[in-house]
């Protein structure tokens, strides 16, 4: 029921207004008499202009509105008196429908008989852009259409507050905090965010901290202004992969066949913990996963100067069974990961990003309150053979997000494509951004050595004797050793 009650607060305010909107879609399909509902797996995302961009605009979080409408209605379904076709059945068969489909009288009645549903309920998703006196607005806009009529029932917008985490999963890059010495600070809001606003958790917290985050600053992992203590970089091998900045995004050329790691870095003194998904699937317990939602335990423990990547995908397995890591592999969208969570959306697809969080709320001053709430890709990852594996955990929560890095994966194909015709920059709320407050950069931390280089444990792990700092072989610059078991089967 939390979980469930999670999902209806990310998709909009939990109050009487919101409660009635979302009961407006249900009154529709009982006055139509449909006995049998859809809901698209994906957004439709349009401008204040009336135009649409791209899915992969919103990334991940659209599916998120989009699953959370579908319990919504699944929970009031038999009351109703109506089904919902399978989330994974939509998918699959609308992984090939367009925009331009909608209009399609012949495709849309082909599309009933393949979902075996008369009506389909699709989450529009626009970007109100800001004036001079307004800010910028996200609306969310359920509507349902009947696909034997060709007609649609439009329910009033939902105004949607975006939270620092959801502005993550939509593959927006960014550093919000900064531990300098033994002080947490302030490094990516404006002025007007307090201290203890901004170290403050919750969902109403990180949603108020979204509205003064500043957006209009350079990817972090290419800022010369700064040097981000913490950071990713993709690995084929023992071999870095070129980052490629096109548009307002940042890429890197995987191909299908591939295998590749991710290498992370933690130059703090301090442990720091990071989330990595990939086309939104949380790579340790390989769940599609909001990080709102997530078990705060599922994340990677990174020990003070860490250097180290990550080779696959992680899963504890069942009690007393074996604990196991899949290697990732570009494969076919359909045969990918994400896929098997009934993903059809192309902005899921070709993301990798990490979430990084302090450990816990140890140290932080003041002491965290709690406010509650108020371009496509042909390719995806896939996972290899799992190997067993052994690792331990002890109790740890991530606390506080620190920054937030997202790189997209095309193939070499694709990104000549991009570069002939980069994309348009998605909506961003940068009409009229707000004037960066005090950076408490002026004297950064100063990178630690790049030893570590066994992998991260997963969860918050068992690092009580953390392996001291060895030096890198000079012959083969910055390998590291791979997540992957001695022969013997021990870490």
């Amino acid at each position: 029921m939390l979980a469930w009650m999670m999902g209806i607060a990310l998709l909009a305010q939990v109050d009487g207004e919101s409660t009635q909107k979302l009961n407006k879609i249900r009154e529709e399909i009982r006055a139509g008499g449909y006995k049998q509902v859809a809901v698209c797996p994906r957004p439709i995302c349009r401008s204040g202009e009336g135009e649409s961009f791209a899915s992969a605009d919103v990334g991940p979080q659209g599916r998120v509105w989009c699953e959370n409408l579908y319990n919504f209605l699944s929970a009031n379904a038999r009351d109703d008196g109506f089904g919902l076709t399978p989330s994974r059945s939509v998918s699959q068969h609308m992984a090939g429908f367009s925009l331009e489909d909608l209009s399609d009288p012949g495709k849309l009645r082909k599309l009933s008989a393949l979902l075996n549903a008369p009506a389909l309920v699709i989450v529009e998703v626009a970007y109100l852009p800001g004036t001079m006196t307004e800010e910028p607005v996200w609306t969310l806009n359920p509507k349902l259409y009947n696909l034997i009529e060709n007609t649609e029932t439009i329910v009033k917008p939902e105004k949607v507050t975006l939270s620092l985490s959801d502005w993550a999963f939509m593959g927006n890059s960014f550093e919000a905090r900064r531990w300098k010495g033994d002080r947490l600070e302030l490094v990516g809001f404006s002025e007007g965010l307090s201290l203890a606003e901004g170290l403050a958790m919750g969902l109403g917290a990180e949603q108020s901290q979204h509205n003064y985050l500043i957006k209009d600053r350079p990817h972090p992992l290419l800022s010369e202004s700064t040097s981000l203590p913490y950071g990713i970089q993709i690995v084929v091998g023992n071999e870095d992969l070129e980052i490629k900045e096109i548009g307002d995004k940042l890429y890197v050329e995987l191909n299908p066949g591939q295998t590749f790691g991710v290498r992370m870095q933690n130059d703090l003194d301090r442990p720091v913990l990071c989330a990595l998904y990939i086309d939104g699937v949380n790579t340790v317990g390989q769940q599609f996963q909001h990080p709102l939602v997530s078990p705060p335990t599922d994340r990677w423990s990174l020990v003070p100067h860490y250097r180290g990547r990550i080779d696959g995908w992680f899963n504890r397995g069942l009690a007393n069974g074996p604990q196991t890591i899949q290697p990732f592999r570009i494969v076919s969208k359909s045969g990918s990961v994400a896929a098997g969570f009934g993903q059809s959306v192309d902005g899921n697809f070709g993301m990798i990003t990490a979430i990084f969080y302090t450990n816990g709320v140890e140290g932080i001053n003041p002491a965290p309150s709690f406010v509650a709430a108020r371009g496509t890709t042909q390719f995806a990852v896939g996972a290899d053979q799992a190997t067993a594996i052994n690792v331990n955990f002890h109790d740890a929560k991530a606390g506080l997000i620190l920054a937030a890095i997202t790189v997209h994966y095309r193939t070499g194909e694709e990104l000549n494509g991009l570069i002939d015709n980069p994309p348009k920059p998605g909506p961003s709320g940068l009409d009229n951004p707000p004037k960066p407050g005090p950076s408490g950069l002026d004297n950064p931390p100063k990178p630690g050595p790049s030893g570590l280089d066994n992998p991260p444990k997963p969860g918050p792990s068992g690092l009580d004797n953390p392996p001291k700092p060895k030096p890198v072989n000079p012959n083969t610059p910055g390998e590291d050793e791979v997540f992957l078991p001695p022969a013997n089967g021990k870490p």
